[in-house]
């Protein structure tokens, strides 16, 4: 997606707020040894409890001299105490994910996958993450903070000796019924064949394009198992998310849902862990854009039968999202 595209996806109120706060972000991330862009993630997560007037106290929306600086600033100091809390022994599980001498990039050499740092060239290794460490990781310092109980597969990719991955990501069976319903999908697949990556999470030593170099490995292990026929996750624009790493690997956008923002304690909560029945629930009180869904056949006879563009999405309405 260009950056036109990735702009009008995401809402202007988390962007405006994240980019006017970004050096201030930037620093307290540094300060208190937290993952990069973590604070910047939960506050465009997070800006959201607040109606668009109350940001802009001063009258003139969108206007960096009326943001309420106290009521911004609150908010910083409280999403960086929950990330201190959440994110416990960040520096030390990062280092179990490479020995010193930072990294690289990642290419494919003689048939193998490996990392060239100062045209020094290291294995790295594809492999099944174990389900306790993968949870561990999700829980802590994924911007969602959960590890969902139907995941099928989780994978990463290894650096030699290291316990734990720079990069990991799990799959779950695509179970949520306005996703079965697209057009894309029920055309081409039946209930069971479709995979949703529901987490993905790189450290920050990661190269930059681990990411997409993982998603294709997991491809090549759908392919040979052949488990599942396509795989389908979502964009977040209004977190400033831009997507290049699903259009890396050859992903398509397909279609545009709707997503509801629930808080509890303050905090950002998923809806399957707490439904719309849960007492406590604080809604938000701006409503966040449409959020991107991306596909790829893992075939090529399949990836090739998926008509998908940008320009003419699906939108699914907001009571079948709704419905599940």
């Amino acid at each position: 997606m260009n950056e036109i595209g990735h702009k009008q996806l995401c809402h202007p109120l988390s962007r405006f707020v994240v980019l006017a706060y970004s050096g201030e972000i930037e620093a307290l991330e540094r300060k208190a040894g937290l993952p990069r862009r973590s604070l910047r993630t939960a506050l465009a997560l997070h800006i959201f409890k607040y109606s668009v007037d109350e940001v802009f106290s001063g009258g003139k929306r969108y206007c960096g001299q009326n943001l309420d600086r106290k009521l911004l600033g609150s908010e910083l100091d409280f999403l960086t105490q929950v990330l201190l809390d959440t994110c416990v022994e960040y520096a030390d599980v990062l280092s179990e994910t490479a020995p010193p001498g930072g990294s690289g990039t990642l290419l494919r050499s003689a048939g193998s996958l490996v990392e060239e740092v100062d045209g020094q060239k290291t294995k790295i290794e594809f492999k099944e993450v174990d389900s306790a460490l993968a949870s561990e990781v999700f829980e802590h310092y994924h911007y969602i903070g959960s590890f969902r109980e139907d995941t099928v597969n989780t994978f990463g990719l290894y650096r030699q000796a290291a316990e734990v991955p720079f990069v990991l990501c799990a799959f779950s069976t695509l179970d949520r019924r306005y996703l079965l319903d697209t057009e894309v999908i029920r055309r081409e697949f039946r209930k069971g064949e479709v995979a949703c990556l529901s987490r993905v999470f790189g450290f920050e030593n990661a190269p930059r394009n681990a990411i997409s170099v993982l998603l294709s490995q997991c491809s090549d292990a759908f392919r040979k198992s052949r488990a599942y026929r396509a795989v389908v996750s979502a964009v977040n624009h209004n977190l400033l998310f831009s997507g290049s790493s699903y259009l890396a690997s050859n992903f398509k956008p397909f279609a545009l849902t709707p997503i509801e923002y629930r808080y509890v304690d303050g905090l950002y909560a998923s809806r399957r862990v707490y439904p719309r029945s849960f007492s406590s629930i604080t809604w938000a009180k701006t409503e966040p854009k449409p959020i991107t869904w991306y596909i790829k056949g893992i075939s090529k006879r399949d990836d090739s039968r998926l008509r998908c563009d940008l320009r003419d999405l699906e939108t699914v309405p907001k009571e079948k999202y709704e419905a599940g």
